[in-house]
């Protein structure tokens, strides 16, 4: 299919076809899953029918589902690790199985706190809110396991080298935010490290001349501390006495005629392509 600069090509793979071919009930399903001598087979054939396109398959496994429920629990039987986790607790959710939900809660529980230190925070942090969303897991295997990552989170901020209170903040207020569970106790240690270094910062700029461009980082700071009520004191004052007295940063436009022109060259560009995109086909057309 070919659109303005666009070509989509559709592939269609063994994984499409089997996953027709099932939804259309020209197998025993059942047989099929019961056979399966390979740990991986259910992870495929359960990962073909939660992705696009897998709706007829999903409700012809869930038309077995026990076979599948124990081809799952038998998938789950080894070692935790989060990929394992999260697959237990989508499947688990489109089976509607407690058992499924109960299994994945207890490799949360008896392999965490967060398998190892070399997985990325942002894959932890998806997972702790898929436990937290999904209605059906066990709260308390959701809330341990939010916390501990809170918990990692605020270790690692405390051992944080920076001189920049935003670098600390930022990385606070996404892990805060996400990991709406965690009780407010947990955060407290590291927002008070963000504070001070807040403060070291307004005394730096108290000393220091603040220029146009820095505005909105200065008043971002000042609106901050207030609102934690670490101010007015001798240099906040002299702080926002000199962020008064600048004048608002001007606003950034393009230069109109510069884009224009790029926009014009990007078009002829891809009217370009579209040209020898047909000529392509035509030539494969020639081939047959």
């Amino acid at each position: 299919m070919v659109e303005p600069a666009v070509v989509k090509l559709h592939n269609p793979s063994v994984m499409d076809y089997l996953r027709y071919h099932l939804a259309c009930g020209r197998a025993d399903l059942r047989a099929l899953v019961t056979s399966f001598t390979d740990e991986l087979q259910i992870v495929r054939i359960t990962d073909a029918a939660m992705g696009d396109d897998g709706h007829g398959l999903l409700e012809a496994l869930r038309s077995v589902r026990e076979v599948v429920i124990t081809a799952v629990l038998g998938r789950a039987a080894e070692e935790s690790e989060p990929d394992l986790v999260r697959w237990l607790v989508e499947i688990g959710d489109e089976l509607r199985s407690d058992e499924v939900f109960t299994r994945a809660a207890e490799l949360v529980e008896r392999d965490s706190p967060l398998w190892n230190e070399q997985l990325g925070e942002e894959h932890l942090v998806d997972l702790a809110m898929l436990l937290q969303t999904t209605s059906r897991f066990p709260r308390h295997a959701a809330t341990a396991f939010s916390e501990q990552l809170a918990r990692r989170t605020v270790a690692d901020l405390m051992t944080w080298r920076t001189k920049d209170w935003t670098d600390l903040y930022d990385r606070l207020t996404f892990i805060w935010d996400a990991l709406s569970d965690v009780p407010f106790e947990i955060w407290e240690e590291a927002l008070e490290r963000v504070l001070s270094v807040a403060e070291e910062n307004l005394l730096a700029l108290a000393a220091t001349e603040i220029t146009t461009v820095a505005k909105p980082d200065a008043v971002r700071l000042l609106r901050f501390l207030d609102h934690h009520d670490r101010g007015p004191g001798d240099a906040f004052e002299v702080v926002s006495k000199k962020v008064e007295n600048l004048d608002d940063p001007a606003p950034w436009f393009p230069d109109q005629r510069a884009w224009q022109r790029a926009l014009r060259r990007m078009r002829r560009q891809l009217h370009s392509g579209e040209r020898q995109i047909g000529a392509l086909l035509a030539r494969l057309a020639d081939l047959r």
